[in-house]
């Protein structure tokens, strides 16, 4: 399956409040989260769309809490990849959540897997 995928409603990368309604039409017709595995493009949000920021702070060591202000420090953290909890692969994260997999633009770029960050989100 493919779909397009959109920074969440509670998002800083696009303003929503100037077309609310456009993103509301376009949840509205989004593939459950819980149901579908994707490589790159926008998080599905489970709960709090803050996954870079801490992704950003546990590579530096600290411990996250929801909420804090943090850069997001050395470079540009993407989603590399999301794997939803599944029956038929007999993998469940939490309470029917995802598994994200997070790394900075540089890292891909130049190989370095072992600085991608998990982040677990479930219901």
């Amino acid at each position: 399956m493919s779909a397009v995928t959109v920074p969440s409603e509670n998002s800083s990368a696009v303003d929503w409040s100037e077309d609310e309604d456009a993103y509301y039409a376009w949840s509205d017709e989004a593939p459950d989260a819980t149901e579908h595995h994707h490589i790159g493009g926008w998080p599905f949000v489970i709960q709090e769309d803050d996954m870079a920021a801490k992704s950003s702070a546990l590579s530096r060591g600290l411990e996250y809490r929801h909420g804090m202000d943090i850069s997001t420090g050395e470079g540009t953290w993407v989603l590399l990849a999301q794997f939803a909890s599944h029956d038929d692969g007999d993998w469940s994260w939490g309470d029917d959540g995802c598994l994200y997999v997070w790394m900075r633009r540089e890292d891909i770029r130049d190989g370095k897997w072992e600085n991608a960050h998990l982040v677990l989100q479930c219901f």
